[in-house]
């Protein structure tokens, strides 16, 4: 059963322009350590893939939808990470995955795309 889809699409130009200006607290701001490993590893070069990942937290969030809004969260709550061959992982905190869906453990799908201006991401939960 789908319990929420959500789609971001990431102006990449303008993205990287916020980047330029303040990486380290932009960057800091919106991704944990583990996130920033992930990003070093697979493709520091590649500032484009923050804008990646920024999408995938911003669709993860939209797939979420209603239920974030009695709820205390911010962006280190959602994770973005990369596997071999650009296969894109995302996860909640556990302790925001408890209060969202209590015990039950749903799957989050996605698919992410990106051109030179924009990337976009695809996020569906089923349970």
């Amino acid at each position: 059963m789908v319990l929420g889809i959500g789609v971001d699409l990431c102006d990449i130009p303008r993205f990287l322009k916020i980047y330029e200006k303040h990486p380290e607290s932009f960057v800091s701001r919106l991704f944990i350590s583990e996130e920033m490993d992930f990003w070093k590893q697979y493709g520091e070069a590649s500032k484009e893939n923050l804008a990646v990942m920024f999408a995938g937290k911003e669709a993860l969030i939209k797939a979420v939808g209603e239920k974030l809004k009695t709820l205390s969260y911010g962006y280190h709550d959602f994770q973005v990470l990369f596997q071999p061959q650009q296969q894109i992982l995302l996860r909640y905190s556990l302790s925001l995955q408890k209060q969202i869906f209590g015990e039950q453990t749903p799957k989050i799908v996605a698919s992410m795309s990106k051109t030179v201006d924009y990337a976009i991401v695809t996020v569906i939960i089923e349970g």
